[in-house]
């Protein structure tokens, strides 16, 4: 089926809607509680005795957890490619307003020819003229990683730009980090309107890894 314009706008206002429900239920709660009641749904799993609680910095397990977000944290904004990088040096510190400044400075340092920052031994598919998108996610993952402290850079492995469409596999890249010996695949989130297309008739799938949420949640699922 094709998705009309009129699709695209009816599903943005009942996300609209969605988020005001979401901001309205968090205005209703007591005064100290820090969760949304939509994280307290999200978190509430049959077979666990604890109720969810917010990140605390003396949980060691919580400050481990935080370091693991800002270590792959890269990885999500490099797999965007050139969009996401000429975006965020286009604006104002802080903020999604456009400056001409930086929007031309952003355009001269993505025209300037420069040594990509590791060997190009990775298979990339589906990129743009001069690479650009490979470039940009190497570039902000050394830069991260240079920032980080880590001596050793990680490995692109192997990535892809080709977005066929809903029902196919979006956007992705694989890396080798050396610092943490891990396999790092990261996948593309919404960018475009092939994007949009298969989040609106994207369902939703019960996903467990853990086995957390008991069997009669897998069996409602």
């Amino acid at each position: 089926e094709l998705a009309t314009p009129s699709d695209l706008a009816f599903g943005l206002l009942l996300v609209a809607g969605h988020q005001r429900q979401g901001v309205l239920g968090w205005e209703a709660c007591p005064k100290g509680d820090t969760l949304s009641p939509s994280t307290k749904r999200a978190t509430i799993l049959t077979g666990v005795n604890h109720s969810p609680v917010p990140l605390s910095e003396d949980s060691v397990t919580d400050r481990k957890s935080l370091r693991d977000v800002v270590h792959y944290v890269p990885y999500a904004i490099g797999v965007y490619g050139i969009s996401m990088v000429f975006l965020s040096k286009a604006v104002y510190p802080m903020s999604t307003i456009p400056s001409p400044f930086r929007t031309c400075l952003a355009l001269c340092q993505i025209c300037k020819r420069k040594k990509v920052p590791h060997p190009p031994l990775g298979k990339v598919m589906g990129d743009i003229c001069f690479r650009l998108n490979e470039r940009a996610l190497r570039q902000v993952v050394s830069e991260a990683t240079e920032s980080a402290g880590i001596g050793t850079q990680p490995e692109l492995l192997w990535a892809t730009w080709r977005n066929r469409g809903p029902g196919t596999a979006p956007p992705l890249a694989v890396f080798l980090d050396f610092h943490r010996q891990k396999l790092v695949i990261v996948v593309r989130g919404t960018l475009d309107i092939k994007d949009c297309v298969s989040d609106l008739g994207a369902d939703p799938t019960f996903f467990d890894p853990l086995g957390l949420a008991g069997e009669s949640e897998a069996r409602q699922a």
